[in-house]
């Protein structure tokens, strides 16, 4: 079962501050950062509201 939208919004400001701040010139982890950026950016674009009401 997949985490509610929110959850994963909260996961990625938890991934991005650790970045911030362990690896900010590691460019594999930036790479990383962006690409679970763009996925989660699609399902945002995609939600069609709440299901788990």
């Amino acid at each position: 079962m997949t985490a509610p939208l929110w959850v994963r919004v909260y996961e990625m400001v938890g991934f991005l501050t650790h970045l911030a701040d362990a690896a900010p010139d590691d460019v594999r982890k930036i790479r990383e950062a962006g690409s679970r950026i763009v996925e989660l950016g699609r399902e945002m674009m995609a939600y069609g509201g709440r299901t788990d009401a």
